[in-house]
């Protein structure tokens, strides 16, 4: 009796010891762009066009991603174009969940329900994610940005188009993600 007492006071003590230890995680996942409290758009779940590719439930590049997975654009031709529906028409900001893979910084051309603006991902090490917002071409040093469009961007009630169209490309996009901007 006292050796399965002995037991279970000591998987209890090792089971506290490694969750305060941070080696067991025992809160759920915090995605880039949360502290944002937005509403978030998963691009998995938009049209691929060209050799786009969904990257679906695999940790082998890029970890903490929403929803099942994430979009790769590899190359001139590849473009995601997700419809999403928005709830009450207004401005928003809108930022693009991105990392970029290999080395420096991708460019892409995005376009909101046609209209066209840039958004630009840096490139902090493979597997890592970036909340990126869009607007007009800029330079800085000579280097190309983006400038944030000042009052952000409008979106309809109902159906709305975001598509991802490959500039640079080899990069992956996980979710956009719309703030509305008080009225």
């Amino acid at each position: 009796m006292k050796k399965k007492y002995l037991s279970i006071i000591l998987c209890l003590s090792m089971i506290i010891t490694l969750g305060s230890s941070g080696l067991v995680s025992t809160a759920s996942t915090v995605l880039p762009g949360d502290e944002l409290g937005g509403i978030r758009y998963e691009l998995e779940d938009g049209k691929l066009i060209g050799n786009a590719q969904n990257v679906l439930n695999n940790t082998s590049i890029f970890n903490d991603f929403g929803g099942d997975g994430y979009v790769y654009l590899g190359e001139t031709g590849d473009a995601v174009s997700l419809d999403i529906d928005v709830q009450e028409s207004g401005n928003y900001e809108v930022y693009i969940v991105g990392g970029a893979v290999g080395n420096g910084r991708k460019c892409e051309k995005v376009y909101i329900n046609d209209e066209p603006v840039w958004l630009t991902v840096p490139y902090e090490g493979d597997g890592v994610w970036n909340v990126c917002t869009i607007g007009s071409e800029t330079y800085n040093g000579g280097i190309f940005d983006v400038s944030p469009v000042t009052g952000g961007h409008f979106f309809a009630k109902g159906k709305n188009t975001v598509k991802i169209d490959v500039f640079w490309g080899y990069a992956s996009y996980d979710s956009i993600i719309l703030v509305p901007i008080d009225k």
